[in-house]
């Protein structure tokens, strides 16, 4: 069970995560769509689109489900959307891209490495939330 030990600096903390988060999601959208602004597939748009914010969601709904969990919890998630919606924005806006990368790699390998990290992020916050 969840105790409200909400302090001024778990909310700051909690709104900075979710104000990155937002701006990351739309950032990361608007990269996607200036990377591939000469592709004339309408459905490759579209799915790359989905790839791209679907960690997102899932960031989303990771935050959700352990809204009411322990403080120190609550903590853990709230970095983890900030650390994995900054590491999302600067990986899709090319700053530590090759030279001779296509662009449509990034958009196809940040997401997966970000569900890996959901995920095991997911188990590793169940098992210690188990111990509250």
């Amino acid at each position: 069970m969840a105790m409200d030990r909400s302090t001024p600096s778990q909310s700051v903390l909690h709104t900075v995560a979710l104000t990155v988060f937002e701006l990351s999601t739309i950032s990361s959208l608007v990269f996607l769509f200036v990377a591939g602004q000469h592709q004339s597939s309408i459905v490759l748009k579209i799915l790359f689109a989905v790839w791209v914010f679907l960690p997102f969601a899932g960031l989303f709904v990771l935050e959700r489900h352990f809204k009411r969990s322990a403080f120190l919890i609550q903590r853990k998630v709230q970095r983890l959307l900030l650390v994995l919606s900054l590491a999302s924005v600067t990986a899709y806006s090319g700053i530590f891209l090759p030279e001779d990368t296509k662009s449509a790699f990034i958009f196809l390998v940040t997401p997966l490495a970000v569900w890996l990290a959901i995920v095991i992020s997911f188990f590793i916050l169940k098992k210690q939330e188990s111990k509250f």
